[in-house]
């Protein structure tokens, strides 16, 4: 009588997109925030949210540029377990969350008013209308 193939050991794979839960992997897609993946891992009250958020994101420090709102599209989290919470207080998640959102809010006041940290926008040229004239109004600009 044939044995059937030994089952493969279980490996743990990352979630779908969309998908989150407590203790497993997930993968970040366009327009996740950490707040909407914490959420979706099963945090239901604001505190609940910091805790799992700051806990993301101090177990994927690659995942981010040094600020829970700089998440990077198509990273793979490690969602830390209820037990990776125990030593997160309430008070610590919520305030480590407020001093990110401040940094991340005066950051991006100084982009928005030309500071340091401003970045070029890059545009592209106006084609040319086939007759050789300036972009788009039909006149030449040399006559």
């Amino acid at each position: 009588m044939a044995r059937a193939p030994a089952a493969a050991p279980a490996v743990a794979a990352p979630f779908a997109a969309g998908t989150a839960t407590v203790g497993s992997e997930y993968r970040v897609v366009r327009k996740d925030t950490l707040s909407s993946i914490a959420e979706r891992a099963g945090a239901q009250t604001p505190a609940e949210i910091n805790r799992l958020m700051v806990a993301t994101f101090r177990a994927n420090p690659e995942a981010f540029e040094g600020n829970i709102n700089r998440l990077h599209k198509g990273a793979l989290l490690r969602i830390p377990a209820a037990a990776d919470l125990q030593g997160l207080s309430t008070r610590e998640a919520n305030r480590e969350v407020s001093r990110q959102m401040s940094a991340w809010r005066e950051a991006a006041g100084a982009r928005a008013a030309g500071g340091e940290e401003a970045r070029l926008r890059l545009v592209r040229r106006r084609r040319r209308l086939a007759t050789g004239r300036g972009p788009c109004s039909g006149r030449s600009r040399h006559r």
